[in-house]
């Protein structure tokens, strides 16, 4: 798996957070049936948060990183 850091073509809000750039993890496998078939399999995907509060205080109190400060040290530990 890799990372890296993009910026977004045009801003995209998230409650009351514009979201500008972002960590992008991009992941290829290979797989091989018990068969002899192989194949290849991509995927990215955006590690932007999947959930925000208008109130930042609620998302941090109840554990979460919040849109405006995510915790991209642990996502990036993730992909390591």
């Amino acid at each position: 798996m890799r990372i890296r850091d993009v910026r977004l073509r045009l801003p995209f809000r998230f409650g009351a957070v514009t979201l500008t750039e972002a960590t992008e993890a991009f992941a290829r496998v290979r797989v091989t049936l018990r068969d002899g078939r192989r194949a290849w399999g991509e995927a990215a995907e955006m590690l932007a948060p999947k959930w925000f509060d208008e109130d930042p205080a609620r998302d941090a109190a109840a554990g979460f990183a919040t849109a405006a400060e995510p915790d991209w040290a642990s996502m990036r530990e993730l992909a390591a």
